[in-house]
């Protein structure tokens, strides 16, 4: 569930980047999905088929359903992309960061403040990074 106070500026962000492509991890209901599809013109999704969030509507994404640390599912999802968006398992934050950044420029990470604070501050001693503000935030890591 996004926190509108630090996604709505995240989102007026999205839109003055290059914004042809983003990678969610971790989609649960897909309900930022429908946000990115407005965004960007292609849109994918890795996230777990089932668990506690009931049916995921894709909006119109490519969803892989899958662990994101799986090798089949990380060459499945492409190369490239403007963006990739992290909100998975936060216990493993910093190692999704690590596997991705590769894919692209720009990750985001969602819930700074709250379930990723440990990942996120080991991230920031590592990449230019900024932050949209709210109870949980949204974390942006830039490569150097």
């Amino acid at each position: 569930m996004q926190e509108m106070s630090s996604f709505y500026p995240f989102l007026s962000f999205c839109s003055t980047i290059p914004h042809d492509s983003i990678l969610e991890i971790g989609s649960a209901y897909g309900g930022t999905l429908w946000a990115w599809t407005q965004i960007f013109n292609r849109v994918t999704s890795i996230t777990l088929d089932g668990g506690d969030w009931g049916p995921l509507n894709p909006h119109g994404a490519s969803v892989i359903y899958g662990d994101c640390s799986d090798p089949a599912v990380i060459s499945a999802v492409g190369n490239s992309y403007d963006m990739v968006f992290v909100d998975g398992d936060h216990d493993e934050t910093v190692r999704d960061v690590e596997l991705y950044f590769p894919k692209t420029k720009i990750i985001a990470v969602h819930d700074i403040y709250t379930f990723s604070s440990a990942g996120w501050a080991e991230l920031v001693r590592r990449y230019d990074h900024m932050e949209f503000e709210g109870r949980m935030g949204i974390g942006l890591l830039f490569k150097r």
